[in-house]
């Protein structure tokens, strides 16, 4: 005889790497609409989706949990997962589902408003329904401590800083820092210090993207305090106890460090005159105790000197051109007179020839004829002034011409340096 098993597809869920063993094992009694008292755990399997051929594994305990989590993060596509479960026992009768800030809970008819340590008799569902409502305060003041978009470096989160680490404050987080002051569970637990709690390790923490160029400065300035591995505060909400009276009011908790913009009338000295050696070397200007002045503190408005001011921000964006630089406009030639020629000078003192240049820097015999028209004689500098209808009207092209001015100028270097030897 055969035994055919007919098995019910729940409803799916989602979890992530960072959810705990008993969150999980409370999604799956959700997704089964039971509790998780009636979940027989020690039968739970569970098998990738695809390939389908892959054998079921147990998921019995946190090992067993831990190890399919790091079986998940080897993948790189396929996160779906089937779990396979008994049918639950019933044991105790599925409850009415609520949400809690998006959390589930168990509603009863018991009266809920009773503390749980004040009525030993009451189920487990109802004391987490207790719990969760006693701490709807302190929840809500939280979230007022710490608004969505309160750091620059997450403006669509709710983020609690701490020693340049960020942890996101999904309701999870606050409803278990809100229980935590609640009921005093844990007296390290105040508005500015969340508890000891799995949930507050530092591999919990997120990380944020460096901003692009385009950023403000306030951007950069956290960005640049979370790379020191400080906390930045700027026009933060006032905590307990504290008084926003600048922005150097800030509460430094732990061993951490803060980096907030700098308060100028604490950091810039009190005015001063300018220095008395100043005078010394300018005996044109008469000096602030002739003129019956004080010395210090308090100069005259004419020889005052503002500080400069320090740059505020730990962290220098790179360079953003918001206006391009202006093209100069191009030079305006000036008309070129008589008195505009360069000086023969030095250059013309020597009894070199025409043909003997020629000569010495294998000038042809048709540009010679053409520097012969122009009245050039070696050396003289006259001829580097010389415009282009001026030598085009004799027959040089622009390559025969400037393969003169080189002859020209290596010549007039020659006889300058002292160096001219004619050819022989």
């Amino acid at each position: 005889m055969v035994t055919i098993t007919k098995s019910i597809q729940c409803n799916p869920f989602i979890f992530t790497v960072e959810s705990t063993f008993k969150a999980f094992v409370r999604e799956v009694a959700n997704a089964a609409k039971t509790t998780t008292t009636n979940l027989t755990l020690s039968l739970l399997h569970w098998k990738f989706e695809t390939p389908a051929s892959l054998p079921m594994k147990l998921l019995t305990d946190e090992v067993g949990f831990q190890a399919m989590l790091d079986a998940v993060q080897e993948r790189t596509k396929g996160h779906t997962i089937f779990l396979y479960l008994p049918k639950p026992i019933d044991l105790e009768g599925p409850p009415e589902m609520s949400s809690h800030r998006n959390a589930m809970y168990y509603e009863d008819d018991e009266d809920s408003s009773i503390p749980p340590e004040r009525n030993a008799t009451m189920s487990h569902k109802a004391q987490i329904n207790a719990l969760c409502q006693e701490s709807t305060k302190e929840v809500m003041e939280l979230e007022r401590h710490y608004p969505i978009g309160s750091h620059p470096l997450f403006p669509d989160k709710r983020i609690y800083a701490k020693n340049g680490l960020f942890w996101e404050l999904t309701s999870l987080r606050l409803d278990v820092w809100g229980a935590a002051i609640s009921t005093q569970s844990d007296p390290r637990a105040t508005y500015d210090t969340p508890p000891m709690s799995n949930h507050f390790t530092k591999d919990k923490a997120i990380k944020p993207v460096r901003p692009p160029p385009n950023s403000s400065m306030t951007v950069f300035a956290a960005y640049g305090a979370y790379v020191k591995g400080e906390d930045y505060t700027s026009n933060r909400t006032p905590s307990h106890g504290e008084t926003q009276t600048g922005l150097n009011n800030h509460s430094d908790h732990d061993s951490g460090h803060s980096a907030t913009l700098t308060d100028y009338q604490n950091s810039v000295p009190p005015r001063s005159g300018p220095d008395p050696l100043f005078f010394a070397h300018h005996p044109g200007l008469p000096h602030p105790h002739h003129l019956g002045l004080p010395h210090l503190h308090q100069p005259h408005p004419l020889y005052y000197h503002p500080p400069y001011y320090p740059y505020q921000y730990s962290y220098y964006p790179p360079p953003n051109a918001v206006h391009p630089p202006a093209v100069p406009p191009p030079p305006v030639a000036v008309p070129v007179t008589s008195d505009s020629y360069p000086s023969p000078g030095i250059t013309m003192k020597h009894s070199v020839t025409l043909e003997t240049f020629c000569a010495k820097f294998h000038v042809s015999g048709s540009d010679s004829e053409k520097l012969s028209k122009l009245g050039y004689n070696p050396g003289n500098r006259i001829v580097e002034s010389l415009t282009t209808d001026d030598w085009q009207s004799v027959g040089f092209t622009m390559l025969s011409w400037r393969t003169f001015l080189s002859y020209h100028r290596k010549f007039c270097d020659a006889i300058i340096a002292g160096t001219w030897i004619s050819p022989s």
